[in-house]
């Protein structure tokens, strides 16, 4: 899906790519080398696209959203919906949703 979507990238674009979509903000150096660092030696593409998701940042950046109703609360549901905000920076449609849950 991911070379789909951006094509052959390095673990340096990734972690940029990954900034840019769920953060959406440029990386910093020191986050930047510590992802690639992260990235080469033991972390998976799932991995890398949770943790950028499940960070602090995004927590936060997302907070208001949640809290007004803006994602489901079932798991399934908001773990796919999260994943089509943070990799492919957008929201789901019905189908894709339901696609992917099922």
């Amino acid at each position: 899906m991911i070379q789909m979507k951006y094509g052959n990238v390095d673990n340096t674009q990734f972690a940029a790519l990954l900034y840019n979509n769920v953060l959406d903000r440029a990386p910093d150096a020191g986050g930047l080398n510590n992802w690639v660092s992260a990235m080469n030696s033991v972390m998976t593409p799932a991995q890398d696209v949770l943790g950028f998701s499940e960070s602090a940042e995004h927590i936060e950046k997302t907070r208001a959203g949640v809290e007004a109703g803006l994602w489901l609360r079932a798991d399934k549901v908001a773990m796919v919906t999260g994943m089509y905000d943070s990799v492919l920076d957008r929201q789901g449609g019905a189908s894709g949703i339901i696609h992917w849950i099922n």
